[in-house]
């Protein structure tokens, strides 16, 4: 089993109250950042010796999602979003991570489903997306993280060509865990789309 830490971290400069922001106390509680805990996890010892493929695991709009876990630096929760005008509609804001300006991306919206009622309800995944030969941090907003599982080739098969309400290019395919099935999403594909960077 494998795990990723997850951070409670202030943005620099955080707006007080005067700012016209309600209290902490009257926002609607959080959802829980769960990693690696009680739930959807799955260690896989291969007979044959088959290398796992781990992926990380989590929820938009109650549908379960994986990303590969090599483009996953860390996971964020509780953390304030500074809102940055004449963004692309996508774009919730930035963070401040370690002294670092990180975009928050809505990926709900960028693959067609209704955003958050508050993004701040969420967990942010900072993943490393490549373009043109550099590779930088960019933060994912998701519902909730559920796990890292272990998975084989064995667990993986191709998304099916119809009744998937995501566009095919969006997708690595379907992983098998346990009763359920997650869709792969590829970061890359959907943040660097042409749509998105028309919008």
């Amino acid at each position: 089993m494998s795990d990723i830490s997850v951070e409670q971290t202030g943005l620099s400069g955080a707006a007080s109250p005067d700012d016209g922001d309600p209290p902490a106390a009257a926002r609607p509680a959080k959802t829980e950042c769960r990693i690696a805990g009680a739930g959807r996890i799955r260690d896989m010892k291969d007979e044959a010796g088959e290398e796992p493929l781990q992926f990380l695991t989590f929820v938009l709009q109650k549908g379960l999602f994986a990303i590969d876990i090599t483009t996953v630096r860390e996971v964020l929760d509780d953390i304030r979003i500074t809102r940055v005008p004449k963004s692309r509609p996508h774009i919730l804001g930035v963070i401040n991570l370690r002294g670092n300006v990180v975009s928050v991306t809505d990926l709900r919206r960028c693959i067609g489903m209704p955003s958050l009622d508050s993004p701040e309800d969420g967990c942010i995944i900072i993943v490393d997306v490549e373009e043109n030969g550099e590779i930088f941090p960019l933060g994912l907003l998701a519902d909730s993280v559920e796990a890292v599982v272990d998975l084989t080739d064995r667990d993986l098969s191709a998304a099916p060509k119809v009744g998937m309400n995501l566009r095919p290019e969006f997708t690595s395919g379907l992983a098998h865990i346990e009763d359920d099935y997650a869709i792969i999403l590829a970061p890359d594909r959907i943040l660097l789309s042409e749509e998105l960077r028309t919008l």
